[in-house]
């Protein structure tokens, strides 16, 4: 089950600064998880990026990019179930496909204590 806080930890800002100018944000972290994951995150220029986590929450599994995390539960529904010892199903994957059609989405897979097995990019292309 996906566990959504966005009470528990604070939306915080990256910013960066130039001599002559202020500070400005170029990233800010909308939305986590209970663990502290980050769900939602947005660029300074308004896209927004999602990530799914699996594997017990410790390695993002899906990577969306130019979705909200609110797009992604209106396709797989509120508080979605994922399989806690990998991510999404191959059908909850392709849903996503299908449904969000404006969003980059990579999946990742991995080897826990390991590391990232294999990356497949938005245009279907594994590579391990």
């Amino acid at each position: 089950m996906s566990s959504v806080n966005s009470g528990k930890y604070n939306s915080s800002n990256l910013s960066s600064t130039e001599l002559a100018s202020g500070l400005e944000d170029r990233i800010t972290y909308n939305r986590y998880d209970s663990y502290g994951n980050p769900l939602e995150i947005e660029m300074a220029g308004g896209k927004k990026v999602s990530y799914i986590w699996g594997y017990h929450y410790s390695y993002p599994v899906v990577k969306l990019v130019n979705t909200s995390y609110a797009d992604v539960e209106a396709v797989l529904g509120e508080g979605f179930s994922i399989d806690l010892d990998e991510g999404l199903t191959i059908a909850q994957i392709a849903m996503l496909r299908s449904q969000l059609p404006d969003a980059i989405i990579t999946t990742y897979t991995y080897d826990p204590l390991v590391g990232m097995t294999s990356e497949t990019d938005g245009r279907g292309i594994t590579t391990s």
